[in-house]
C-alpha cells in the first residue's frame, strides 16, 4: 500500500487541488495523473456545454467527483468497477456522462489516469475501454508503480 509520501515522489503524480475553494474538511489527499488534465484541456466537449448533464459540464462532474473522493467521509465508490483482466489492478469509476480510469495505491486511494466521455464509449467502433484500460497499465509501468498498485476486491480497497 503506498503512502501519500510516496505517491509524492512519483513526478508524473500531482496532488488535486479544487478550481473551486472545498468547504468540506480535507479527509484524505487525491493523486491524480498529470496526463489527466491534458487530455481533458485538449477536448472541448468537457467545456463548451454540448454535454451538459443536471446543469453541469462534463469536467465540473470530474471535480465534483474528485472532491467526494478527498473529503466525502465514505466517497461515492459504488460506481467503482475492476476492468479486465482484474489482476492487473485498473479501476474505472462512474462520474455522471464521464468515465475515469486508474489505478488504487491503497485502501480509499484511487489515482485518476486518464477520462473518456459516456458518448464516445458507446461507439464500439473506438474500443476505448481497451485503449484506456492500456493507458493506465502503460502509466504504471512507465513510472514504475507496480509496487504501488493495490490489487484485491472492492470491499478491501473501499471498506465500508
Amino acid at each position: 500500500m503506498a503512502t501519500p509520501a510516496a505517491l509524492r515522489r512519483v513526478k508524473a503524480l500531482a496532488e488535486y487541488e479544487p478550481s473551486e475553494p472545498e468547504t468540506r474538511e480535507v479527509l484524505r489527499p487525491l493523486f491524480v495523473a498529470d496526463c489527466l488534465f491534458a487530455e481533458v484541456d485538449a477536448d472541448e466537449r468537457y467545456f463548451d456545454g454540448s454535454l451538459v448533464i443536471g446543469g453541469r459540464m462534463p469536467l465540473e462532474h470530474i471535480e465534483a467527483l474528485f472532491s467526494d473522493l478527498r473529503c466525502a467521509r465514505r466517497p461515492r465508490v459504488g460506481d467503482m468497477r475492476r476492468m479486465r483482466p482484474n489482476h492487473e489492478g485498473v479501476w474505472k469509476c462512474h462520474a455522471t456522462g464521464v468515465r475515469i480510469f486508474g489505478w488504487c495505491a491503497g485502501v480509499n486511494c484511487f489515482v485518476p489516469v486518464t477520462a473518456a466521455l459516456e458518448v464516445d464509449l458507446k461507439d464500439k467502433r473506438l474500443d476505448l475501454y481497451n485503449l484506456k484500460q492500456m493507458q493506465v497499465l502503460n502509466f504504471i509501468e512507465t513510472n514504475d508503480l507496480g509496487s504501488l498498485v493495490m490489487k484485491g476486491e472492492i470491499l478491501e480497497i473501499f471498506p465500508a
